[in-house]
């Protein structure tokens, strides 16, 4: 996966979150993904 792909998978990401309604943390455990790696992305 090169570089654009990833921030196109991690901005989908973050919209999921968003519409889910979750907490950050509880969407991250939901769905398998390490919230420091969620964090770190989203500061991107």
């Amino acid at each position: 996966m090169n570089k654009q792909q990833k921030i196109k998978h991690w901005q989908g990401i973050f919209e999921q979150q968003k519409s889910s309604g979750l907490a950050t943390i509880q969407f991250c455990r939901d769905n398998n993904i390490n919230a420091s790696t969620f964090y770190v992305w989203r500061k991107r």
